[in-house]
């Protein structure tokens, strides 16, 4: 009833056959006149005297997520894509469209979204390395004021989480892929297996007494997950082909993984080579009692 009031019903099947307007034509009409290229087109009733072809443009320069245009499907003529009334936006509506533009990165071309993912990572690792600090320097500084015992749990919850995100993000690809379901029951079926891996690993860490090799392990399995998405993929595509140029986006979407996945399995199978070794400590006090904290 909200999407009714806001774009208005979907017209209705005549039930009288008619022949159908090119859809190729309505596609090349909508780029002509708007100026933006098309990235899909939607088909009501097809082959119906009211049937009706959505166009949506790729508005990459504007903040909002896409226009539609859409014609008659059966004469190529221009009709209203929303109710009568209803042509121009409301406020709410800019609103929404400039959000879901912001969050998906829709304009300003590949840079721009390149730009988002340092800007991400770079919060994951300010938000991850803080609470890492907030935890150590609690458990072996005079900070604390629970025991150390709490702030090693907190510590390794604190691991889990982090470390249960990518597993979870790797799982999904293959849930997609692999678990059949009802498309109104996808949604929450991906959901389901993000969340619930999520939790599991995050929970497995906060049981694992030793947070370092928990994090070797969920680091691998993600380097794994990752680098198994693109024979994932590859196999399971049905009668097309991974290398179609149809599928370059994904293609390179999932080499990308595989070559994340590589280096976070290098990173994992390696990590004690990494680690940093404390400086020896020289007399006592509170140098050499945190040196000896950081050796236990």
């Amino acid at each position: 009833a909200a999407i009714e009031a806001v774009i208005g019903k979907a017209p209705e099947a005549a039930g009288i056959a008619a022949e159908p307007y090119p859809i190729s034509s309505a596609i090349a009409k909508a780029e002509l006149t708007s100026g933006y290229a098309a990235t899909g087109v939607r088909l009501l009733h097809y082959g119906d005297e009211n049937a009706r072809y959505e166009a949506f443009l790729k508005v990459d320069d504007q903040l909002q997520i896409s226009d539609v245009v859409a014609f008659s499907g059966t004469t190529g003529a221009p009709v209203p894509a929303t109710a009568p009334g209803l042509e121009k936006q409301t406020v709410a509506e800019v609103v929404l469209n400039a959000l879901v533009a912001l969050h998906y990165a829709t304009y300003g071309g590949i840079w721009l979204k390149v730009l988002y993912i340092g800007l991400g990572l770079a919060l994951c690792v300010m938000v991850g390395t803080g609470l890492m600090v907030w935890v150590e320097r609690r458990a072996n500084g005079p900070t604390g004021r629970l025991a150390r015992s709490t702030y090693l749990l907190m510590g390794r919850f604190n691991t889990g989480c982090m470390m249960g995100l990518p597993v979870a993000t790797a799982l999904v690809f293959y849930a997609d892929r692999l678990i059949q379901v009802a498309a109104d029951a996808r949604i929450t079926m991906i959901g389901s297996v993000y969340l619930g891996t999520w939790c599991v690993v995050a929970l497995m860490g906060t049981i694992v007494r030793n947070p370092r090799w928990w994090f070797r392990v969920t680091l691998g399995l993600s380097g794994a997950l990752a680098m198994g998405i693109l024979p994932l993929d590859a196999l399971t595509l049905g009668e097309g082909s991974l290398f179609d140029s149809a599928q370059s986006l994904a293609l390179a979407f999932d080499l990308g993984l595989a070559l994340l996945g590589s280096l976070a399995l290098v990173v994992a199978l390696n990590l004690e080579g990494f680690a940093v070794k404390p400086l020896p400590a020289r007399g006592s006090g509170p140098l050499q009692a945190v040196v000896q904290a950081q050796e236990r």
